[in-house]
C-alpha cells in the first residue's frame, strides 16, 4: 500500500508545471525589465532595464525624474531590493548572491 501511495505522490509531483523563473531567480540579462527600491529614492518602486558595463557589472538604468528623456545608472551594491518581471507577475531576486557573482570591481564597498 505504501508504495502505491509513493507511486502516485511521485507521479504527481513530476506532473506539476514548476515555471522556469524558480529556477532562475538570481540571473539577469541585458534589457531584461525589474523594479528596484533604493533608500536614496524613498524607496519606492521604481521600474528600469538591466544592463552591463564593459567590466561585467550589472547596472539598473530608470528615467531621471529630474530630467526628461534621462536615466540614471544604479549598481546592484546601491539596491535595497530588486524583482524581475515575468509576465504580469514580479518576481523577488535576492541581491546578496548575485552581487557576489559578480566581477570584483563590481563588489567594490561591498564590505
Amino acid at each position: 500500500m505504501k508504495a502505491a501511495a509513493a507511486s502516485t505522490f511521485t507521479m504527481f509531483l513530476t506532473s506539476l508545471s514548476i515555471p522556469p523563473v524558480l529556477a532562475s531567480t538570481t540571473e539577469l540579462s541585458s534589457g531584461v525589465t525589474v523594479r528596484i527600491k533604493i533608500s536614496e529614492l524613498d524607496e519606492v518602486w521604481q521600474v528600469g532595464t538591466v544592463d552591463f558595463t564593459d567590466e561585467g557589472c550589472a547596472v539598473v538604468w530608470i528615467p531621471d525624474a529630474k530630467a526628461s528623456g534621462s536615466r540614471c545608472g544604479y549598481g546592484l551594491l546601491f539596491l535595497d531590493k530588486l524583482e524581475r518581471q515575468e509576465g504580469e507577475v514580479w518576481i523577488d531576486i535576492p541581491l546578496e548572491p548575485l552581487i557576489a557573482t559578480e566581477p570584483k570591481p563590481c563588489q567594490e564597498g561591498a564590505d
